[in-house]
């Protein structure tokens, strides 16, 4: 029984190896969206950290990394002050 165990260790252990450098290989963990050229349109203001933009009249958006249509930023929350 507990040969068993250190051989399903070992099998464990070098299969997550080998699937780490081929997952290296083949160009590691693919890119956000963001990360490739998201624009996001100036009429949103100043960047405010985390994704979250601010403008002028003090709405608020933020967007997830991956949020991005053709290239373009989409807001997943807009914050409207009143």
């Amino acid at each position: 029984m507990r040969t068993r165990i250190v051989i399903l260790l070992v099998v464990v252990v070098v299969g997550g190896f080998l699937l780490g450098r081929a997952s290296a290989k083949a160009g590691g963990r693919p890119q956000a969206q963001s990360e490739q050229g998201c624009t996001v349109p100036k009429a949103w203001g100043s960047y405010k950290g985390v994704f979250t933009f601010e403008d002028a009249a003090g709405t608020i958006r933020a967007l997830n990394p991956g949020s991005c249509m053709d290239g373009r930023a989409v807001a997943d929350l807009t914050v409207r002050r009143q």
